[in-house]
């Protein structure tokens, strides 16, 4: 026979351990069918199907599960590397250092079965399940990775020329400073580099060390030179006197005495012959010389001598005194006005007097400078 069914009406079942979900003859026919999948919802539904013929039922059916708590089987495995390599951590520094590791874990699983003809539920046989976790694994661990902490220099060594000596001054005493022919020592101060060096090492935190560098140190300082040498400066060794030069006049006379006669006691343009009586200064000299060690002679210096004479000068004159010789009469020049006129008085007639429009000739009397001279 064949017929349909219609399955809407659901019952909720509550066993020890069990979560309470909502089970219908639906879900328990569908759970039958399709492996138990129908309990992944709580949720009703309605499931239509053809049924041909008569229905078979599982007599029991699991309908949920009651897993216990997961618990750890043995020591984790399959571990990554440690992280951070203790060579990546400087040197005695403490540090943790974790890994990634599986973990297996088992639980009991028990399942619930329920029975659809006899409304009932129990639990079924127990199994085992398991999986694999991550699981995290720290340790405490100290860093070898070598690193320089310091350094450390050893002793200079001794100083030791590194130049000839340079930037010398001048011999001294110089050879012109000392008396010709005679012997003498000379010196000079010079400046020459001394350096010095010392090897420095790189400490490391695990006490090696390695060589990092030299270092140097330049320093200047002073020396002095010596020589041999003879003396080049002539010196003076005697005198030569040379004998007084012939008197000579110095400068012009002075002092002089008026010129005799004078001209204004002579008459006009009269010559005549002058003389007066004039002081002159009259020098003398001899030169004196430096005899040298080397035999040239210079002159040290030039002794002079004076005396004053009287001397009388004479020069040619022509008189200037003038004198009458005849007499003349010149002539008188014309009046000549000088200057306007002044001290004028008023116009005469007063236009008042004289009639309305006619024309008339006014007269006044002024003052008027004049003057004249004689026609050379």
């Amino acid at each position: 026979m064949f017929g349909l069914y219609e399955i809407m009406h659901g019952a909720t079942v509550m066993r020890k351990g069990i979560t309470p979900r909502k089970v219908t003859t639906a879900t328990v026919i569908m759970a039958s069918l399709m492996g138990g999948s129908a309990f992944a919802s709580d949720k009703s539904f309605v499931y239509r199907m053809a049924v041909d013929g008569k229905v078979s039922v599982p007599e029991w059916v699991t309908i949920n599960y009651v897993y216990g708590n997961w618990g750890n089987v043995g020591s984790p495995h399959s571990c990554q590397d440690w992280v951070a390599p203790t060579d990546t951590v400087d040197w005695g520094e403490s540090f943790q250092q974790s890994r990634l590791c599986k973990q297996t874990q088992n639980r009991a699983e028990t399942p619930i079965l329920f029975n659809p003809v006899l409304k009932t539920t129990k639990e079924g046989s127990t199994i085992t399940g398991s999986r694999d976790v991550s699981t995290t694994e720290f340790r405490p661990a100290i860093g070898t990775r070598d690193y320089i902490d310091g350094e450390r220099a050893n002793a200079f060594s001794s100083w030791s020329r590194s130049s000839a000596n340079y930037g010398c001054g001048s011999w001294s005493p110089k050879p012109d400073e000392i008396n010709l022919f005679q012997n003498f020592t000379q010196s000079r101060t010079c400046s020459k580099d001394e350096m010095r060096t010392r090897d420095v090492f790189h400490v490391w935190a695990s006490g090696k060390e390695t060589f990092k560098r030299t270092d140097s140190e330049i320093r200047t300082v002073s020396e002095v030179e010596r020589q041999q040498s003879t003396g080049s400066k002539d010196y003076i060794s005697g005198v030569q006197v040379a004998s007084w030069s012939s008197w000579s006049n110095e400068g012009t006379p002075y002092n002089c005495a008026s010129w005799l006669p004078s001209p204004d006691t002579i008459n006009l343009n009269q010559s005549f012959e002058q003389t007066r009586s004039c002081s002159q200064k009259q020098v003398s000299d001899r030169d004196i010389f430096d005899v040298w060690r080397s035999g040239k002679e210079t002159l040290n210096r030039n002794e002079d001598r004076s005396q004053i004479i009287t001397v009388t000068q004479t020069q040619d004159n022509t008189g200037s005194k003038d004198f009458i010789k005849t007499t003349r009469t010149e002539a008188w020049s014309a009046w000549a006005d000088q200057n306007a006129p002044y001290g004028c008085n008023s116009w005469s007639p007063s236009p008042d007097t004289v009639n309305l429009a006619e024309n008339f000739v006014q007269n006044r009397d002024c003052s008027q400078k004049q003057t004249r001279s004689l026609v050379m």
